[in-house]
């Protein structure tokens, strides 16, 4: 036997299973279709007169759409008339907008015009405010310069009337150590006439040049302490020159030689001595 009348075979074998097993179900069947076709009617009967009543309502809510669009279509007329008077209008309004389109064109060259104008001023504004800013700088260094100069016056001021009072103070000094000089004069002259022979007892030799500075001051004692002692070749009796910069201070004579400073009275003063200020036997 062929494969293709195996096959055959083998179709017809399911074909014949098909059938027997369609046949026994519609036998199984038969019995209930009476029953099914009464509850069908049943129900066709209760569905048509529930249907019998909606078509009923819905035949009167057709009667009222029907009303409905009658006074819609009466509303259509008034509005149509409406349409037509606002077309009238609108005809009216766009003769009226062509004529304000040609004034706003007007207003806008204006406008253009005032444009340019205020971009003038702008720039002239950004230019003065410039010329502002740059005089309200020179106007601040002439006023710091202004400042300096008035502080330097009234430095130079204060230094004058300092000088002034140095001077004065110098002044009272000469003609006190004037008059001293003088009296010290008559003395030697009247014990050179006595026959005493002074210049022998006094020798005149000046100091050695000798540098210090101000250690420490007490006013009530007006008593000073250099920087300089013994080992700088300092001995009783010397006398140094207190100066500041190049201003005079005061004059002092040594009392008491240590070996690294010394301690020494003031003579006379024409400022108060500060700690600092320089000292010296000779002044260069």
């Amino acid at each position: 036997m062929s494969v293709l009348a195996k096959v055959f075979v083998i179709i017809n074998l399911i074909f014949s299973i098909a059938y027997l097993s369609v046949s026994g179900a519609l036998y199984h069947h038969k019995q209930d279709w009476r029953t099914e076709f009464n509850n069908i009617a049943r129900d066709y009967r209760t569905l048509k007169q529930r249907d019998d009543g909606v078509i009923s309502t819905l035949k009167n809510r057709i009667k009222e759409i029907n009303e409905y669009v009658a006074r819609l279509e009466n509303q259509i007329g008034d509005l149509l008339a409406r349409i037509d008077d606002i077309g009238q209008k609108y005809r009216n309004a766009r003769t009226n907008l062509a004529i304000e389109t040609q004034e706003m064109a007007l207003l806008l060259t204006d406008h253009s015009r005032v444009i340019m104008i205020l971009q003038g001023r702008e720039t002239r504004i950004r230019e003065l405010m410039i010329e502002r800013d740059f005089f309200q700088r020179k106007f601040q260094e002439i006023m710091a310069q202004k400042n300096t100069a008035e502080n330097q016056v009234a430095r130079l001021t204060k230094m004058l009337l300092d000088t002034r009072k140095d001077l004065s103070d110098l002044r009272k000094d000469y003609v006190a150590t004037r008059r001293e000089l003088n009296d010290k004069k008559l003395v030697l002259q009247k014990l050179r006439n006595f026959g005493i022979p002074v210049e022998k007892i006094v020798l005149l030799i000046p100091p050695p040049p000798i540098d210090g500075e101000v250690v420490a001051y007490d006013p009530p004692t007006r008593l000073v302490l250099l920087s300089v002692g013994r080992q700088d070749k300092v001995v009783e009796g010397y006398e140094f020159t207190i100066y500041r910069g190049t201003r005079f201070i005061a004059r002092v004579k040594v009392e008491k030689v240590l070996p690294d400073m010394c301690a020494a009275r003031v003579i006379f003063e024409v400022a108060k001595i500060q700690r600092g200020d320089l000292a010296a036997t000779r002044l260069h």
